[in-house]
């Protein structure tokens, strides 16, 4: 037996709208997935360029991106290890370049030593 509403507008059985926004949550879902494996790719690419470019010795990915939280809202979490002071800015402009999302770059030495902390025990090694 299904269900309806005395919502004006909804006249439809209430399975049918539960059908649709169930749908629509996969099809967000799917998408977020698609957005995320690009970003991994894009991580790949940068964490190059900045071992090569700038001498960069460890990157660590942290954040969004290693959850299934990841949107078209979200940034690109890194935290590196021996990026020079004044390589911060232009090392963050050539990623930019390298992906469509925003990056956040963080300096390992630079953090808090409990943020440095978490990031050392929880990021992913890139």
């Amino acid at each position: 037996m299904s269900a309806t509403t005395d919502i004006p507008g909804m006249d439809r059985p209430i399975e049918a709208y539960v059908e649709r926004w169930r749908k629509r949550q996969e099809a967000a879902y799917a998408y977020n997935r698609r957005l995320a494996q690009q970003a991994r790719q894009d991580v790949e690419h940068i964490a190059a360029m900045l071992r090569q470019k700038f001498g960069v010795t460890r990157i660590l990915l942290f954040g969004s991106l290693m959850t299934d939280r990841f949107s078209a809202e979200s940034d690109i979490d890194l935290a590196v290890a021996d990026l020079a002071p004044a390589d911060y800015f232009p090392a963050l402009a050539e990623a930019g370049k390298l992906t469509d999302f925003p990056v956040d770059l963080k300096p390992l030495e630079a953090l808090a030593p409990h943020v440095r902390d978490r990031i050392l025990e929880r990021g992913e090694d890139v």
